[in-house]
C-alpha cells in the first residue's frame, strides 16, 4: 500500500518550500540586471540567482519531506 501524505502535511510541506525560495532568493548571491526604463525615468535593479535558489531548496525540501510527513 502506498504511502498518501495527509492534506497537512502537504500544506506544511508546499509553504515550506515556499518559504525556503523566498530566503534562499533574498540569501543567495546572484547578477544584477537593470529592468525596464519606469515612468519616472529610473530603473528596478534584479538579481538574477535563479539556478541557484531552486536547487538549494529542492534539496533541504526533499531532506525534511520524510520527517514533516510523519514516515521518520
Amino acid at each position: 500500500m502506498p504511502l498518501v501524505p495527509s492534506c497537512s502535511a502537504v500544506v506544511v510541506l508546499l509553504s515550506s518550500y515556499l518559504v525556503c525560495l523566498a530566503a534562499a532568493g533574498a540569501i543567495l548571491p546572484g547578477k544584477l540586471v537593470a529592468g525596464a526604463v519606469l515612468p519616472d525615468k529610473s530603473r528596478l535593479h534584479y538579481r538574477c540567482n535563479a539556478a541557484s535558489t531552486p536547487d538549494a531548496c529542492a534539496i533541504r525540501w526533499f531532506a525534511l519531506a520524510p520527517a514533516a510527513a510523519g514516515v521518520l
